[in-house]
C-alpha cells in the first residue's frame, strides 16, 4: 500500500508549518478497511458487520524518506463477507478524521466470519 495523505492531514500539516497553527498528532492510530476506496476528501465504504472494528496500528520508518510501515501484523476477526480494496488510517476508533489511505497490493476477500490478516509491512503510510 502506498499511502495518500487526506485533505484533512495536508491542511493540518500545512497550517502547522506555515501558519504556526498547533497540530497535535493523535496518540493512537486506527486501521480501517474499505470495500469502496476513500479519496483524499474522505468517503468510501468502510466495512460493517460481523465483529469488524478499526484496529490499533503502529508504525516504523520505511526505506524511503517519509514512508512509514506497520510494524506488527493486524488481524480483523469475524469479518463480514466482502472484497476489501483499500485501507485507511484514522485518528479515532469509530469517528474522527481520515489521515491517509491507499489500496493494498491486491484486494483481499473474506467470507462472513473469516479473519482478514494484514502482515507487518503491508501498510505503507506516506504524506504525499
Amino acid at each position: 500500500m502506498a499511502g495518500n495523505a487526506s485533505d484533512y492531514l495536508e491542511e493540518a500539516i500545512g497550517d502547522h508549518v506555515f501558519m504556526n497553527v498547533p497540530y497535535t498528532s493523535p496518540s493512537t492510530l486506527y486501521l480501517a478497511v474499505y470495500s469502496v476506496a476513500p479519496t483524499d476528501a474522505g468517503g468510501g465504504t468502510e466495512a460493517t458487520g460481523g465483529s469488524y472494528a478499526r484496529e490499533v496500528v503502529t508504525f516504523e520508518q520505511g526505506a524511503s524518506p517519509g514512508q512509514y510501515l506497520n510494524d506488527v501484523a493486524i488481524d480483523f476477526v469475524n469479518m463480514p463477507a466482502g472484497t476489501w480494496v483499500a485501507y485507511g488510517i484514522h485518528d479515532h476508533p469509530t469517528a474522527g478524521n481520515l489521515l491517509t489511505h491507499a489500496a493494498p497490493v491486491s484486494p483481499k476477500t473474506t467470507s462472513a466470519g473469516q479473519t482478514l490478516n494484514v502482515a507487518a509491512g503491508d501498510v505503507a503510510a506516506t504524506v504525499t
